[in-house]
């Protein structure tokens, strides 16, 4: 990566950068982040517990929202868009452990330890970071709900203990959240909306996790409304039923 990008900022911020990979930051004007620990302070300050527009990406449809919660040191994002594909092919792809790595950002691995149901898995993620902070990892639960009157889809995902034992050098995430609710619309298409905390934890103070998990949330976000128009997906093999 040219020194440019970077020459002038603090190196906490250069490295969050790094982390969700600079080149798509720095040229997604619809998408920006803030650019110096100050305004990404200043924008945390300045959230209360409601929810707070903060950026609209207009080419890929998707609002990103935040909001501060006294239980987390990281503010709360929720990102709303629209996915044009099936229920069906919504629910294969996010539970896809084999191919997770295809749409979670920076994911190295996933592995499952252990499907309780054919709702509920646990799932060892490992996720790369950039050079000279240590990679993350994250156990995690992830469950998948129907509502059968309104076909509302939803699916939670949360980190767990005790499952895996800490796995050095790697660092276990502070926290890992992602509830999804699908809802059908009239035209065919799927209004999503997701709500998160990402706290990677360790050393990185919170105005950088800030960045790291908008960066992460935004991306893992827009691959997913890709990956799940594959033609893998187009007739799913469900263990559970699931109606578009």
């Amino acid at each position: 990566m040219p020194w440019r990008l970077i020459r002038g900022r603090p190196l906490l911020l250069a490295l969050s950068l790094l982390f969700a990979d600079v080149n798509h930051l720095l040229l997604a004007e619809d998408f920006p982040n803030p650019s110096t620990q100050a305004e990404a302070e200043k924008e945390a300050n300045s959230l209360g517990s409601e929810w707070k527009l903060i950026r609209k990406d207009r080419f890929h449809n998707i609002q990103l929202y935040l909001r501060k919660d006294s239980n987390f040191r990281v503010s709360v994002i929720r990102m709303d868009t629209v996915f044009d594909a099936p229920m069906k092919s919504i629910a294969a792809a996010t539970i896809d452990v084999d191919n997770m790595t295809q749409w979670i950002w920076h994911l190295r691995s996933a592995e499952l330890l252990n499907r309780e149901s054919p709702r509920d898995i646990i799932i060892h993620l490992i996720i790369n970071s950039p050079y000279g902070i240590e990679d993350r990892d994250a156990v995690i639960h992830t469950h998948v709900s129907q509502d059968p009157r309104t076909k509302v889809l939803k699916l939670t995902t949360e980190s767990v203990e005790g499952y895996l034992d800490p796995q050095p050098p790697l660092i276990r995430m502070a926290k890992l959240q992602m509830n999804w609710t699908f809802t059908p619309r009239p035209d065919g298409k799927i209004d999503a909306q997701m709500i998160g905390v990402i706290d990677p934890g360790g050393r990185i103070p919170a105005w950088t996790a800030n960045i790291i998990q908008r960066s992460s949330l935004y991306y893992s976000v827009k691959n997913l409304m890709r990956i799940v128009r594959d033609e893998r997906y187009s007739h799913p093999d469900l263990q559970f039923k699931v109606v578009d």
